[in-house]
């Protein structure tokens, strides 16, 4: 499914991730100033100076986004994976994402707690 271009891209993007959680981090807990932030993604990340001045003026001035957006990426993951196990070879990913991209960014609210939103019985593989 993947080539080794893809799994590049994942890897480069994953650690551009990586380090805004830990410029978000620094700037929101420790008190690093911008330019502290600014030099770590420098030498951590593959970004252009411009980007790495919006990823840390982001991270300053809406704290802890990239904490919540990497738990609501981590938990659609998670329900991913389940899915696939539930239904085994049965399972096809463009129907599953389009059944949970059919409510937008409310999909991750609507987790197994509160029984809302089940992507198996949505798609009809139960």
């Amino acid at each position: 499914m993947y080539d080794l271009y893809d799994w590049y891209g994942l890897y480069v993007w994953d650690r551009a991730v990586c380090c805004r959680l830990m410029v978000d981090t620094g700037i929101n807990a420790l008190g690093w100033l911008i330019e502290k932030a600014h030099a770590f993604m420098k030498e951590n990340t593959f970004l252009t100076d411009s980007e790495i001045f919006m990823e840390t003026l982001r991270c300053r001035h809406a704290g802890t986004g990239t904490s919540v957006y990497t738990l609501g990426s981590l938990t659609m993951h998670e329900l991913r994976n389940r899915a696939q196990q539930e239904v085994g070879e049965r399972f096809d990913y463009k129907e599953y994402h389009e059944t949970v991209l059919r409510y937008g960014h409310a999909a991750e609210y609507f987790g197994e707690e509160c029984g809302l939103f089940h992507p198996i019985r949505e798609i009809g593989y139960d």
